[in-house]
């Protein structure tokens, strides 16, 4: 279970004032092991929520795109596979299209392109 910063804290001062463990984690609906390695990581200052993470990548991600990376360098950075960093690309609207454009300062998110591909289809058929 990921936990926010807030719960951490908020399981911390609980800690502190008496509360096991296992308490806590009742309360929270989460084992005593899981509740316990990322207290431990947060007061280290190692605990990142999932939130955090996601975002990070996401800028990495976005910076990666900017400076023209294919999606197999893109992938190795983050320690991922290919296949499933170009679906994520996807999602994030960066296909191999957009990432074209991207190189002129020019973002298009994916409902825009396919806006865009039916409205040359239109025009070929016509």
């Amino acid at each position: 279970m990921a936990f926010s910063h807030e719960i951490l804290q908020h399981a911390d001062k609980l800690q502190k004032s008496g509360l096991s463990h296992a308490a806590i984690a009742e309360r929270l609906g989460t084992t005593r092991g899981s509740l316990k390695v990322s207290l431990h990581n947060w007061r280290k200052g190692k605990y990142k929520d999932k939130n955090t993470k996601l975002k990070h990548e996401q800028d990495t991600i976005e910076h990666l795109v900017k400076q023209k990376k294919s999606t197999r360098e893109i992938a190795q950075h983050l320690g991922k596979r290919t296949d499933s960093m170009g679906v994520r690309l996807n999602k994030m609207g960066f296909d191999s299209e957009t990432r074209k454009l991207y190189g002129e300062e020019v973002r298009v998110r994916l409902d825009e392109l396919a806006e865009q591909r039916l409205a040359a289809y239109t025009k070929q058929k016509h």
